[in-house]
């Protein structure tokens, strides 16, 4: 029940989907992109090394022998921000506390002229969903064109309500087909809000290593 005005980038695997976030916050900020990927330990294992812009396996779908650990090539500056939602004692974080926290990250990122790329985890491994929609809200309103958002609903624990909240919104929404679904194993697709895609920078070379052209 999306609209036809919702873009979708396919994918080899949602861990290939991080690319597509970083894509689409490429070139909005000259000092680059801080990435903050919540929840690093409840997401797929290859998660950081992609959402890097890095390689994250010794080959790629395409069959394309890569390093792990490298640099995609044409990708701006990217820092990973860490941004863990469980305590020391494996108690989730309060999504007011982890906003209030994001906040004060995210004001010395826009100092420095960076963009703050934020992850969403709507339906973790273990369930969770943080931060909340309306703590989403907030830093949109206080951050406006300094922020950007992905959700990664990877694990599809997610309603076709929420999907479209999100899209509303202008954020992305990471899906894999291969969980409930049912579909072939590591599928993934990004929908994209609308818009979006046509305003977005052109694709860094690096990324004819991992994507298809009938994908993007």
């Amino acid at each position: 029940r999306l609209g036809a005005d919702v873009d979708v980038f396919f994918a080899p695997s949602g861990t290939d989907l991080e690319y597509v976030g970083l894509l689409a916050a490429a070139g909005r900020r000259p000092g680059g992109i801080v990435n903050y990927l919540l929840g690093a330990d409840e997401v797929g294992s290859g998660c950081i090394h992609s959402a890097a812009g890095r390689y994250f396996a010794d080959e790629t779908a395409l069959n394309v022998k890569v390093s792990p650990g490298t640099d995609l090539a044409g990708l701006p500056r990217i820092e990973m921000a860490d941004a863990p939602v469980r305590t020391d004692k494996g108690e989730a974080h309060d999504s007011a506390g982890l906003t209030a926290s994001l906040e004060h990250s995210i004001a010395a990122a826009q100092e420095s002229d960076r963009l703050a790329l934020v992850h969403v985890v709507h339906g973790s491994k273990t369930g969770l969903v943080l931060p909340r929609l309306e703590d989403v809200d907030r830093l949109r309103a206080r951050f406006g064109d300094d922020i950007a958002f992905v959700v990664d609903a990877c694990q599809a624990r997610i309603t076709d309500e929420a999907i479209r909240d999100y899209l509303q919104r202008g954020i992305i929404v990471f899906v894999t087909g291969s969980k409930v679904m049912g579909g072939p194993p590591f599928s993934g697709f990004a929908l994209i809000p609308p818009g979006l895609a046509p305003s977005a920078a052109p694709l860094a070379e690096g990324m004819a290593n991992v994507f298809r052209r009938a994908e993007v």
